[in-house]
């Protein structure tokens, strides 16, 4: 359970496919594809429905309309910003060591955070996400990586399954072989201080419906991938170059994570459908249906009446017809857009509840009075609490890998930890209120104000509005004393 590929496995593992499973179902989700994700029951039979009606030449489903409203991804980047756009600041006891880490790191890997950004949203949308960090051959250049986690497939202890033994990342390559193609299994093994590279021949057809191979036989890598080295060795420390960050656990005593929206499905579901339905009748109203006498019906010659379309227009005179001839009437349908609007915002503000993210922060503004600052404030607290409740459950892994990335560079005894700094909003009036508050209790220096102010000034900026400030101050005590004197006793 849970080994190694080897000849005559399956690929993928019976294991995992339920766990596969999940993940399409999340990307559906994730990529906003909706209408194709198992809850989206009732959009497939409004088309069916409509099908019935207006199947002809080739057209179906004349005026549906099926709006998919991707809240999900939007709901994890907003919690991917709040722990990332507020950068992390890395901590190294050794200040050599930490000069040499953040020059190289930023050197190889300059867009780390945007990485780690989009690692957070697949984490936390799939359930799982793997990270896994490498060097170039001769020392070259660091490398991460943010891994699908459809490609990982883990060695777990027999005994223990929350217990890692290695990390597999498969992927499947095909090569022509003449008239056919040949399927290849690629795995990287991650151990311990080491990764073995490895490639499989898969059976030519597929043994099920959900894309699984057998596994004939162990391929060398040079046939097909010349130069590859089988085995990477370096001294981590007993660390392995990949993590796994899970969101929560999918069940009591297993490793895998849980995907954010499981269990709301039906809810996403539900608000494409009402803003679809509000959508609809306003099309209803604007290109209202007709009542149509039958003489301005068209036939065809076998006799086939052609169904009208709702955004055709009739008018006196068409076809010969005089004012005389019965003209077609639009249907009327009251259309009160505050339920349709309380109906959607009803939908959108369960889901949100539902997986604690306040609407103030994705500038969503429910009910006609406008909230106060201090109410959003308060709002906010549920969603911060579930960004630092992620944090402890992400924050060991992502300092091992970049541990891991610290000891590829050469640097062996290197421990590197992460502060992370919730982002949540604040105006500059309250940023200016809890500085001023920290410098009378002298908690932080005049530099250290600045650099919360003008975080985008270098160092030598940051100097150079010391000095000036300095010389300002300076001369405005200098006329003050001048005052002063010139003052009559």
């Amino acid at each position: 359970m849970y080994g190694e590929f080897a000849p005559g496995m399956q690929f993928p593992r019976p294991e995992d496919k339920a766990r596969l499973a999940r993940y399409e179902q999340a990307r559906t989700l994730f990529n906003g594809d909706l209408a194709n994700s198992e809850a989206a029951r009732r959009i497939v039979d409004k088309l069916t429905v409509s099908r019935e009606f207006t199947r002809w030449q080739g057209y179906h489903a004349e005026g549906v309309v099926w709006i998919s409203y991707n809240l999900p991804r939007l709901i994890v980047r907003k919690f991917a910003d709040l722990q990332v756009l507020d950068t992390p600041i890395l901590l190294i006891e050794d200040d050599t060591a930490s000069e040499q880490y953040t020059e190289r790191i930023s050197t190889d890997v300059p867009d780390l955070w945007w990485r780690m950004h989009y690692a957070k949203q697949i984490h936390r949308s799939f359930g799982d996400v793997i990270l896994t960090t490498s060097r170039g051959p001769d020392n070259g250049p660091i490398d991460l990586r943010v891994v699908d986690p459809a490609k990982w497939f883990p060695v777990l202890n027999d005994n223990d399954t929350l217990d890692v033994e290695a990390h597999q990342i498969a992927w499947t390559e095909d090569f022509d072989a003449g008239k056919s193609s040949v399927t290849m299994l690629r795995v990287d093994v991650c151990y311990p201080d080491r990764i073995e590279r490895r490639a499989f021949k898969l059976s030519g057809q597929r043994q099920e419906y959900d894309g699984t191979h057998e596994i004939e036989a162990q391929v060398d890598l040079d046939t097909y991938w010349p130069g590859l080295p089988e085995v990477d060795e370096d001294d981590l420390g007993g660390l392995m170059s990949c993590v796994h960050i899970a969101n929560d656990q999918w069940r009591p005593g297993e490793l895998f994570g849980r995907p954010e929206f499981y269990d709301s499905a039906g809810l996403i579901d539900d608000i494409s459908w009402r803003l679809s339905s509000w959508s609809d009748a306003n099309d209803r109203v604007s290109n209202a249906p007709e009542i149509i006498p039958e003489e301005w019906l068209t036939q065809t010659e076998d006799g086939t009446v052609i169904p009208p379309s709702q955004y055709e227009r009739r008018f006196v005179g068409q076809r010969g017809r005089t004012a005389d001839t019965d003209t077609p009437k639009y249907m009327e349908y009251p259309l009160e857009h505050e339920t349709l609007k309380e109906q959607f915002e009803a939908s959108v503000q369960a889901l949100l509840y539902r997986h604690e993210m306040s609407p103030a922060l994705l500038g969503m503004q429910f009910g006609r009075e406008r909230e106060s600052g201090e109410a959003k404030s308060l709002g906010m607290g549920t969603t911060e609490a579930a960004t630092r409740r992620d944090l402890l459950q992400a924050k060991p892994h992502i300092d091992r890998l970049l541990t891991a990335a610290g000891r590829l560079m050469g640097l062996r005894d290197i421990e590197v930890g992460t502060h992370w700094r919730v982002g949540l909003p604040r105006t500059q009036a309250e940023l200016m209120q809890e500085l001023a508050q920290k410098r009378r209790m002298g908690l932080v220096t005049r530099r250290d104000m600045l650099q919360q102010l003008y975080p985008w000034l270098g160092p030598d900026a940051l100097d150079a509005k010391l000095e000036e400030l300095d010389a300002e101050r300076e001369a405005e005590m200098s006329m003050d004393f001048q005052d002063l004197q010139a003052r009559p006793e």
